[in-house]
């Protein structure tokens, strides 16, 4: 059970609703009802979260209104429909197609459609029947000519008769115009005819249709329009049965698509619902709380008072399930309730709701409230009979986990009658598993929340200087209703106001006292709290930056260690690849110049294990005697485990080059070290590479030879020319279809040892040669 009037429930839906496009959502809408299934509600404030983010971003689609209730299930039938059954399907198909090409700019701007992914996958944009429609009508809904061959035909013969019809009248006028009253061709009964002056209508052969007012003129269809008229009706009889079966024949074809019409309907409406909630969620400033077993609404605003002008507050209730809530009248204390149902009603219904960020509350299994009599927030006049008629009522059907509302509880009778009786039916609600919220102006039932751990009091705050309620609700205190402050502020005489407080039959002086102090400790306690809670916040503030430095840091260091890695590796790759290189050259020389006797096995086996060598960066720490590192000298990095160069020395700082990386350490962060050249003494340690420089020939022939063949040549080639510390060569490539004279340009425009090349001159074999020289 719910109480959805007393609270303004159907207000908040008649907002909500003004924001759909589609009169069936309005209506569904209108008709919602809190729910109490905890995965339909979280569900449903997920898809409007998500689609209220959205429209910040892309704003909402505006939907074509259209009706398809009669026409859905005549479609399943397959029954004929008309034109603007059609054209109510095409709206459907257009909004989906929209739909479509709103959603796919999601991506684009990185928003999250988690939730609402579903019903997009769901849809489907049905082209083909959208080519059938649009093959039958026109934009504006109208039938085509070409619709079919036989309304084609039909339409011709209707206009031709037309035109004959008029043609004839009008040459007939043009002959008999000195007969005629107006030459004009007018319409009688819906009839062409002319105006035949009376004294010649037997000149004129046809039927008379009408005559003036004034018996000078008859009005006349001659014989001949008449049967072009008939063969006009016969054509047009003919046309209405020719668009009949046209529209029954595409009806048997739309037919076909029913559970797809029907899944975009739904579909279309399931968006124009979320879409209307999300534009509402926008306009009060929403946000979707989280359910648990506790309530905390963050500066809670009223939906339905201006934002402008409304205090938030926040309600909660964490340890306990009651509270009691004093102060003066017009203080605030009705439309905290309110607030507190309304938005209750609210979570429960899939809406977003005017909180901030992080408020919580729980899903009820019903919300009961006696609050006025039945008025509004600025009326709060009740009597005691109208109020204990409804708490009874209340008191028979509440069940567990419910909330209750109660206004003024025990009002309108003698107080500690009504105080009394106040604590007897909070006493009966605390036994139950449940959360009650009242106001009072009793004193007893401050005194009574003291007494009980399981109620909270609070109060709505009153400004005593400006003599104006804040509307501020406090938490932890109990509220007083000032009327001796406030008729001594206004101007009452003192001596009534002193008289009147010896008289007071409020409250007891020792239970008064006892009230007053008990407030009094309970700002001191809420001042320690809120100082605590400000240094705690500050700590986990300062805490949390720390970490995220420390976090960046890693991750910065982490990031560096990997790029080095990473550069290491490419060196170390591609020396390996370069080294294999130069052995397999080595390897082929060996076989091609046996009688070298400066190339042996056992100095290519060696090669080879200088080449594996590679693979790994050798290292031979040295430390200096004086222990000073300078630029130049070659460092390890103690924290990455990595060696780099000194570049610079500034301050006690070492800026050292780590591969491509520079960075900065300190002196004890890095020690010097003397690395292994692989590099060195790679060909043999008896002699150089020269000695192989004048068996290398500096011409290379590849006419008739094709282009893969010709560029595999080229290369080894090079390879053997650079090796052989030859500083030009020749490339004979002949003229032909200049493929071959292509490739050797490409080739050499990439190669990073030559250093330029040119064509031949004429007596070097002109442009059916290259000649290429290399770098020193």
């Amino acid at each position: 059970m719910f109480e959805l009037k007393l609270l303004d429930y159907p207000k908040i839906l008649k907002q909500v609703a003004s924001y759909a496009y589609l009169e069936e959502t309005k209506k569904n809408i209108l008709n919602l009802k809190p729910s109490t299934d905890k995965d339909f509600i979280l569900s449903y404030l997920d898809e409007v979260y998500e689609i209220k983010n959205i429209i910040y971003r892309l704003s909402s689609i505006d939907y074509q209104p259209f009706d398809l209730d009669i026409t859905i299930d005549r479609l399943r039938i397959s029954a004929p429909l008309n034109q603007n059954e059609f054209m109510e399907i095409n709206k459907l198909i257009y909004d989906v197609n929209r739909t479509f090409s709103y959603f796919s700019q999601t991506s684009n701007v990185s928003l999250e459609t988690t939730s609402i992914s579903k019903y997009i996958n769901e849809l489907v944009k049905l082209k083909e029947a959208k080519d059938l429609i649009d093959y039958v009508f026109d934009f504006e809904g109208n039938i085509m000519d070409n619709a079919s061959s036989e309304l084609y035909r039909i339409r011709k013969s209707i206009r031709q008769c037309e035109s004959e019809c008029t043609q004839r009248l009008n040459e007939m006028i043009r002959t008999h115009e000195s007969l005629l009253s107006e030459a004009i061709i007018t319409i009688r009964n819906g009839h062409r005819v002319i105006p035949v002056m009376s004294k010649y209508r037997s000149k004129i052969k046809g039927i008379v249709f009408d005559e003036s007012q004034s018996g000078q003129t008859v009005y006349i269809e001659p014989y001949f329009a008449s049967e072009l008229e008939n063969k006009i009706t016969i054509l047009k009889n003919n046309e209405k049965n020719e668009i009949e079966r046209i529209l029954l024949d595409l009806s048997v074809s739309i037919s076909k698509y029913y559970n797809e019409i029907k899944k975009d309907l739904d579909v279309i409406l399931k968006f124009d619902d979320l879409f209307a909630r999300g534009e509402y969620a926008k306009e009060i400033d929403a946000e979707k709380v989280e359910i648990a077993d506790y309530i905390d609404l963050i500066d809670a605003r009223h939906p339905l008072i201006d934002k402008k002008v409304i205090v938030p507050n926040t309600i909660t209730l964490r340890d306990r399930n009651t509270m009691i809530i004093t102060g003066p009248n017009t203080g605030g204390k009705t439309v905290v309730l309110k607030t507190l149902g309304l938005l209750s009603l609210m979570v429960q219904s899939g809406l977003l709701i005017p909180v901030k960020e992080g408020s919580k509350t729980v899903i009820f299994s019903g919300i009961y409230a006696d609050i006025g009599d039945e008025q509004s927030i600025e009326q709060s006049l009740s009597t005691f009979s109208s109020h204990m008629s409804r708490i009874v009522s209340i008191l028979k059907r509440i069940e567990e986990n419910s909330l209750v509302l109660l206004d003024e509880l025990g009002s309108g009778t003698d107080p500690k009658e009504g105080a009394s009786l106040a604590i007897s039916i909070l006493d009966f609600l605390r036994e139950r598993n449940l959360y009650t919220v009242c106001t009072t102006h009793y004193p007893e039932l401050k005194l009574y929340a003291y007494e009980h751990d399981s109620i909270e009091n609070a109060s709505v705050e009153f400004d005593v200087n400006t003599l104006k309620p804040t509307y501020k609700l406090i938490i932890g205190i109990s509220g007083w209703s000032n009327a001796f402050l406030i008729s001594s502020r206004l101007g009452l005489n003192p001596e009534i106001i002193k008289n009147a407080k010896s008289k007071s039959l409020e409250f007891k002086d020792k239970e008064s006292h006892l009230i007053r102090k008990l407030e009094k400790d309970s700002l001191r306690v809420k001042k320690l709290k809120e100082e605590y809670l400000s240094l705690k916040t500050d700590f986990e503030i300062e805490a949390e930056n720390h970490r995220n430095e420390m976090k960046e840091e890693k991750e910065k260091i982490s990031k560096k260690y990997d790029e080095i890695s990473e550069e290491k590796s490419k060196i170390l790759e591609r020396t390996r690849k370069e080294a294999t290189i130069i052995l397999d050259e080595l390897e082929q020389i060996k076989k091609d110049l046996d009688a070298n006797k400066e190339i042996k096995n056992n100095a290519i086996r060696d090669l080879r294990g200088r080449i594996n060598s590679l693979y790994e960066v050798k290292e031979i720490k040295k430390k200096r005697a004086d222990d000073i590192i300078n630029v130049g000298d070659n460092v390890k990095c103690l924290a990455f485990d990595e060696v780099g160069k000194v570049i610079k020395i500034e301050n006690n700082k070492y800026t050292v080059q780590l591969g491509s990386m520079v960075s900065v350490f300190k002196k004890n962060e890095i020690e010097y070290v003397e690395l292994y050249d692989p590099y060195k003494s790679i060909i043999s340690d008896k002699g150089s590479s020269s000695n192989l420089k004048t068996n290398v020939s500096s011409r290379l022939d590849m006419r008739g030879m094709r282009v893969d063949e010709a560029k595999e040549a080229l290369e080894k080639f090079i390879d053997d020319a650079i090796y052989a510390n030859l500083n030009e060569v020749e490339i004979v490539h002949g003229f032909g279809t200049l493929a071959l004279r292509n490739m050797v340009i490409d080739y050499c425009k990439t190669h990073k040892e030559i250093k330029r090349f040119r064509s031949g001159e004429e007596h070097e074999g002109g442009r059916g040669v290259t000649i290429c020289y290399f770098k020193e």
